[in-house]
């Protein structure tokens, strides 16, 4: 009768022990991971593109995109950081 002596619950083996669940989340995170896309870089040239399409075209940054050959997303974050520098870029202002 030395099996009465352990004092194991009987569910010990369905419980999953911390290491192994520690284990378990560390294999999750791993193919949890992220590619991160190429920084854009942007010559005189193709800016000064941007600000003539957007004064054509408007803030419509996805046919924009299309015509410069550049993803939607560089050219809206470009547009936004160049407002920031210059006001009015790709806007023409109205004379009074």
């Amino acid at each position: 009768m030395e099996n009465e002596n352990i004092s194991t619950p009987k569910d010990s083996q369905n419980n999953p022990s911390i290491s192994s669940i520690v284990g378990q989340l560390l294999i999750n995170n791993s193919e949890k991971r992220t590619i991160k896309k190429s920084i854009a870089t942007w010559s005189k040239s193709e800016i000064k593109t941007l600000e003539k399409l957007v004064q054509e075209h408007g803030t419509d940054f996805a046919y924009i995109s299309l015509l410069m050959g550049k993803e939607r997303d560089q050219v809206k974050r470009k547009f936004k950081i160049m407002e920031k520098l210059e006001r009015g870029f790709g806007f023409v202002e109205e004379k009074s």
